[in-house]
């Protein structure tokens, strides 16, 4: 991922985290970021896009923790068992995704459920 759009995410999540997507600015995520905002505009159309990316980005990021984890567990309840010890320690170590994630879920459940569904769908299958 290119540096200037990792700083980007970093920035947005801390900020809706904090205030919420529709509290948020895109010039203060810029300005988070240490980005113009021009620069945010290239990486995403509008702030919709950026929540939508960083919704994927976050399943992606714990999808593909949960998979190393457990490629090698045969037996169920070990592999179950990992499952949610890695989802735990996920969700400790990235509290301000998770606290955006539930602010968006439950704000804006009609205006991602597609995105979500998708999600949810390639995360539990």
């Amino acid at each position: 991922m290119h540096p200037k759009r990792e700083k980007i995410i970093e920035a947005a999540i801390k900020m809706f985290s904090q205030q919420g997507s529709t509290s948020t600015t895109m010039q203060e995520i810029a300005e988070e970021a240490g980005v113009g905002k021009g620069t945010l505009y290239r990486y995403f159309e509008n702030k919709e896009d950026l929540v939508s990316s960083l919704i994927s980005f976050g399943f992606k990021e714990i999808t593909e923790e949960l998979e190393s984890k457990v490629v090698n567990i045969e037996k169920t309840e070990t592999k179950l068992r990992k499952v949610i010890e890695t989802q735990l320690e996920f969700y400790n170590q990235h509290r301000n995704f998770c606290r955006f994630l539930t602010r968006e879920f439950w704000g804006y459940k009609n205006k991602f459920a597609a995105n979500i569904r998708e999600i949810r769908h390639s995360y539990t299958v």
